[in-house]
């Protein structure tokens, strides 16, 4: 499980550190803002980038999730107790599984129609989520054996 914390802990720190330049301002890989909107949210008539709130939010979780995931890993010891950090697994995988469903929903599809987000969210993001959530309950069911 050693290496398949330290896999996952590195795809969601680079997404936290993504999350955190977005926030601050920093347009990249597409330099122009309305643009990398329309890459990365789709939400429809997009022509800003979301709050830096928000970016600041999910840099945090997704950077917690990483440290989460070393934890489960068994790679960094936390004193608390087992139960707790099982269950704060539990609870990363079910968002981001829910979050890799959520993109293949009718739903999804009418609120984030902006292209290329819509491509973009069916070939790679909600995968990339499924695998992620999928991951992290396997780290957490392995933590709590």
């Amino acid at each position: 499980m050693t290496v398949l914390g330290i896999i996952v802990a590195l795809c969601m720190a680079a997404i936290s550190l993504l999350h955190l330049i977005w926030a601050f301002g920093i347009w990249w890989p597409v330099r122009d803002e309305t643009a990398l909107a329309r890459t990365i949210a789709g939400f429809k008539g997009i022509k800003a980038m979301p709050a830096r709130s928000a970016g600041l939010f999910v840099a945090l979780a997704t950077g917690a999730i990483a440290l989460l995931c070393l934890v489960l890993a068994e790679i960094l010891v936390l004193p608390v107790p087992r139960f707790i950090v099982f269950t704060a697994g539990l609870g990363a995988a079910g968002v981001l599984f829910g979050r890799g469903v959520l993109g293949f929903t009718p739903y999804w599809a009418r609120t984030t129609p902006e292209q290329p987000f819509r491509r973009l969210d069916r070939k790679y993001y909600s995968p990339a989520c499924l695998v992620l959530g999928i991951s992290i309950g396997v780290l957490s069911w392995s933590f709590f054996q």
